[in-house]
């Protein structure tokens, strides 16, 4: 009788995790090879990073693979480029009482929405400002976080990536910010995405991938309890004056616009399925828990 024996266990069984961890970016749309070495296996093919939609509008992913700096985990957080301006939604009915909007970009990555250039703040307009492109709000929330170092206050800041260059899958602009004088770690979130796929409900973990924050917010996510005495607090703070993580925390439980996935607020943990009492929806938070 052999020594070892008895079935392999299933990766998809492993622990799933929530809550936030602080990262180190690794790379950004490996090819094969280097994917296979960072991730320790083979793989059948080469990853296809660029695309067409069914419109046939031009789509990049954006893969940066990052690894906690706690664990040592290697995860990825994914970003979803389209060659389309982005554009509100109004519906049939509501054109008496809503307004056809576009989102626009500035050369820092900031983002604000108007009916026409005229109508832009004068804030915003200090700076070269065009059209923003489907994605590029998630992806420079992303950079901004990541590249903590930069000091976009300072009007000589730059935070711009060639988009066209991006939608023929360069992507080159990019990694070259990883060791750069500007890369920093970076706080993601971990969710949890429930799906039903032929009647039978799968779960699956991921990166947040709307907002993000800059390292350092780690050591302010590991002293303090983010529950409702905190949301409540956030809250009452003043616009201007709230800290990164109430600003993240807020935006998270916003019934309307927040995070639709199961998630936990606080230092990464083992994913306990018996606090999401409904998959892919936000859960109660309780005084004493800090899951959604």
């Amino acid at each position: 009788m052999s020594a070892v024996q008895g079935p392999k266990r299933d990766p998809s069984q492993f622990a799933k995790e929530t809550g936030f961890f602080e990262a180190t970016v690794l790379c950004v749309n490996p090819d094969r090879e280097k994917l296979e070495e960072l991730l320790g296996t083979q793989i059948e093919k080469d990853p296809e990073y660029l695309g067409e939609d069914e419109k046939g509008n031009t789509q990049l992913q954006l893969v940066f693979w990052v690894k906690d700096k706690m664990l040592g985990k290697i995860k990825s957080v994914r970003f979803f480029l389209k060659d389309t301006v982005v554009e509100n939604t109004v519906k049939e009915g509501e054109e008496k009482t809503k307004t056809k909007k576009k989102q626009y970009i500035n050369s820092v990555g900031d983002t604000t929405w108007a009916d026409s250039e005229a109508n832009l703040h004068d804030w915003f307009k200090k700076r070269e400002y065009r059209l923003a492109k489907d994605g590029e709000e998630e992806m420079y929330n992303f950079m901004k976080a990541w590249l903590n170092k930069l000091d976009l206050r300072n009007d000589s800041a730059r935070l711009s990536f060639d988009w066209n260059k991006l939608m023929r899958g360069n992507v080159r602009e990019i990694a070259e910010q990883i060791g750069s004088g500007y890369d920093e770690s970076v706080v993601l979130l971990n969710v949890i995405r429930s799906v039903t796929k032929d009647g039978e409900l799968k779960e699956y973990e991921q990166v947040y991938n709307k907002e993000f924050l800059p390292g350092f917010v780690m050591k302010e996510i590991r002293l303090k309890k983010i529950d409702t005495a905190f949301i409540d607090a956030a809250e009452k703070t003043d616009k201007k004056k709230r800290s990164k993580l109430q600003k993240f925390v807020l935006n998270a439980v916003n019934k309307q616009y927040g995070i639709k996935n199961y998630y936990t607020l606080g230092p990464l943990q083992e994913y306990d399925p018996s606090k999401n009492p409904v998959a892919g929806n936000n859960s109660k938070i309780e005084d004493d828990d800090t899951s959604y």
